[in-house]
């Protein structure tokens, strides 16, 4: 029996010991799991977006994001729709994290640039927390009202039985939803209640926010289809209309003719343009009132009424039967300009405006021999340049002091439609620079500028002054195909403005020189006093000299009145067939700064207008794609912007 009894108690002590190795290796195991999550941890599948003033939702939990924490920092790339991805972990710099969960260091995007989270630190409770700031995407907060990034990930300092981890908190209590605090394992989605709603977006399954039919249909639904208002005309004989007041919907009444109806292609005698456009054509543009001097030579106006819209008219002399008519030149001049002292002074006077300019010209753009092959062309650019065309038209409109004649920066520059509404927008750089691109149509510009006002008053009805031609006042433009907007708008100063102040004795300006009114003055009397003495000379000596010098100075004439318009803008065209590439994306990055300063938007034509400051950039192009993302599909070498600042290069992209 008591042999029994002690192989019972061995088998006893055997299982004991067994069960508690069993035990033992449970509790490994599940310590393990804890410190694996705490000390390598991910972003909450629901807790993951932050909020930035720029770019809006960031997002640290997306797909192929894979962010990972650990002790040494944070690993891996967050999103966002505009800016792309971020790198937690670039080179040369990186997201880093210290006992007490402070985050330092920074992250980089290649759009979105790098980004300093030095004010983010990680709670005890797996959250992030407080601001994190970069040049352009503004300020990311992670603690706004619908803002919540969580993790499991623990700091060391929060790791044993000091911290609230696990099941308890720090005193011991229960840790439960409706607590008051966001701890533990509770998150947006698994407790609101502590931890705030979660942030909005498209594609939650609910229409809230800012959210319509028309920004996000997922949630929203598709928005109802508002059918066509009642119409004559429309070719449905609709509810209020018959064969006597409608005809050609509603078909001719039986044993009639069509009575005076809008829509029969006849501008009835009860029909006008504003109730029946579709007979009588469209009314005068109701934004504008239509007036001589408005660069549109209406039905009313002839060259005789408005010669200012329609051009002067041509006068031809009618000869008197027995009358005879004087010479234009007396004889005795015309003897003196034949003799030999005359036809050197007269020669020496007419092609000193030519000569003298275009020498003077020439010294101030010195050129070496490699560029003697195109002294042709550059001599034509001097000869231009000399007489100030070039410089009247540079591919950009100006909005100015009409006072000074200074660019003003920043001017709030407004495109509207004929019926007033905003189309467009810009705001002027430092030289006071903006253009627009539109389709074909009617368009009026505001203009705004504290301590200014518009339309100037100072210049009102003048077609240009000393620096600047082709002045806007309000009008209406007419923009034909292929054609920018880059009028130059004069403002009239009401009050002193310090910042223009400060800019003019700075000398801050770059396309600007106080010197162009004294150059334009200059030019324009070396330019017309050769005319005058080219015309005398033509008429008291027709030779061959003095019609190449008269005919010379028509030429130019011509050129000043019409001006020499370069191309404002660019074009970005597929390289197989020519086609444009609609509304792809135009990043324009600095040589210096490997920064992108600018992007525009192509339009329908593939047309871009791209103004920056002087230096070299590269030019990249992302091609819109069916899903409306955008990929990258050329990147150019620099471009040399020092001299004219606009980047207006024809692409031709291969992809």
């Amino acid at each position: 029996m008591f042999g029994t009894l002690k192989k019972n108690f061995s088998r006893f002590v055997s299982r004991l010991i067994l069960s508690g190795l069993f035990l033992f290796a449970l509790f490994l195991l599940f310590t393990g799991a804890i410190t694996a999550s705490t000390t390598n941890g991910t972003i909450d599948s629901t807790s993951k977006y932050a909020w930035s003033n720029n770019a809006g939702w960031i997002n640290f939990g997306a797909a192929n994001g894979n962010i990972n924490i650990t002790d040494s920092g944070l690993t891996g790339y967050a999103w966002n729709e505009i800016y792309g991805w971020i790198n937690m972990a670039p080179s040369n710099s990186g997201v880093t994290i210290n006992a007490s969960g402070a985050l330092s260091g920074s992250a980089f995007g290649e759009n979105a640039g790098w980004i300093n989270f030095s004010g983010v630190s990680i709670s005890c409770s797996g959250y992030f927390t407080g601001n994190a700031t970069g040049d352009t995407v503004g300020t990311i907060t992670f603690t706004c009202t619908n803002c919540s990034v969580g993790t499991d990930y623990k700091p060391q300092n929060c790791r044993g039985g000091g911290s609230s981890s696990g099941g308890s908190s720090s005193g011991g209590g229960e840790i439960f939803c409706g607590d008051s605090s966001c701890n533990g394992t509770e998150t947006c989605g698994s407790c609101s209640a502590d931890c705030g709603a979660c942030p909005a977006f498209c594609g939650d399954s609910s229409c809230n926010g800012n959210e319509t039919c028309g920004s996000c249909e997922t949630d929203c639904g598709a928005c109802p289809v508002i059918p066509p208002a009642p119409s004559c005309g429309n070719g449905i004989c609709d509810e209020g209309e018959a064969c006597d007041t409608c005809s050609v919907d509603c078909g001719i009444c039986p044993g009639g003719s069509a009575p005076p109806s809008c829509g029969n292609e006849t501008c009835d005698s009860n029909e006008k343009c504003d109730t029946c456009p579709t007979d009588c054509g469209a009314c005068p543009l109701p934004f504008f009132t239509l007036k001589c001097g408005d660069e549109i030579c209406s039905a009313t106006e002839t060259c005789y009424t408005c010669s200012a819209d329609c051009g002067q008219c041509q006068l031809i002399p009618t000869p008197i039967p027995g009358v005879a008519i004087p010479p234009i030149i007396p004889p005795a001049i015309r003897e003196v300009i034949k003799s030999p002292i005359g036809s050197a002074t007269t020669k020496a006077i007419t092609t000193t405006g030519i000569i003298t300019t275009v020498a003077v010209t020439a010294f101030s753009f010195p050129f070496s021999l490699l560029e003697l092959f195109s002294l042709p062309l550059r001599l034509i650019g001097i000869l231009l340049t000399a007489f100030g065309l070039k410089k009247r038209y540079p591919p950009w409109g100006v909005a100015y002091d009409s006072a000074t004649k200074q660019p003003l920066d920043p001017a709030y520059i407004t495109l509207m439609d004929s019926s007033g509404k905003e189309i467009s927008s810009a705001i002027t750089d430092l030289d006071g620079r903006y253009g627009f691109l539109a389709e074909p149509g009617f368009y009026g510009i505001s203009a705004n500028k504290t301590n200014y006002i518009f339309p100037s008053q100072k210049l009102a009805d003048k077609k240009n002054d000393e620096v600047y031609d082709n002045l806007y006042f309000g009008e209406p433009i007419e923009v034909k195909k292929g054609q920018a907007i880059i009028k130059n708008i004069p403002l009239d100063p009401i009050a002193f403005d310090w910042n223009e102040f400060a800019k003019k004795d700075k000398q801050l300006t770059k396309f600007y020189s106080q010197w162009d009114a004294i150059f334009r003055k200059i030019s324009n009397f070396i330019y017309y006093a050769g005319f005058i003495a080219a015309v005398i000379a033509f008429f008291a000596a027709p030779y061959p000299y003095n019609l190449i010098i008269i005919g010379l100075y028509v030429f130019l004439l011509v050129l000043r009145i019409l001006g020499v318009k370069p191309r404002p803008f660019g074009s970005v065209s597929r390289a197989e067939d020519s086609m444009p590439m609609q509304f792809a994306i135009i990043r324009i990055i600095s040589q210096d700064s490997s920064k992108e300063i600018s992007h525009r938007i192509t339009d329908k034509y593939g047309r871009y207008f791209c103004l920056v400051p002087k230096g070299r950039y590269y030019v990249k192009i992302e091609k819109k794609n069916n899903d409306g993302s955008y990929s990258l599909v050329y990147m150019s070498e620099a471009i040399n912007a020092s001299k004219n600042g606009i980047i207006k290069k024809r692409f031709r992209v291969n992809f």
